[in-house]
């Protein structure tokens, strides 16, 4: 019984997972930071994954694909639906 319900809660939705990855920990000027965080609001990210893409780009590495913008014809699902 315990397996049948182990299998059924690791066949849920949710994010997909990122991969492997490494955490950096950085500290930027805090008049810097507001700036940060606003470029990555209209990147659509979180400021983590931004600093991810800038990190990328600027030392010639593709940009991690779970960081590609998603298919725009593609609804999203509400949700709770």
């Amino acid at each position: 019984m315990m397996s049948r319900m182990a299998t059924t809660m690791t066949n849920r939705g949710g994010r997909k997972p990122k991969g492997n990855r490494a955490a950096i920990s950085c500290r930027v000027p805090s008049d810097q930071k507001p700036l940060f965080e606003e470029a990555a609001r209209a990147a659509g990210m979180p400021l983590g994954d931004y600093v991810a893409v800038i990190l990328a780009e600027h030392h010639g590495f593709p940009v991690p694909e779970y960081l590609l913008p998603r298919n725009k014809g593609q609804a999203e699902l509400p949700i709770g639906a």
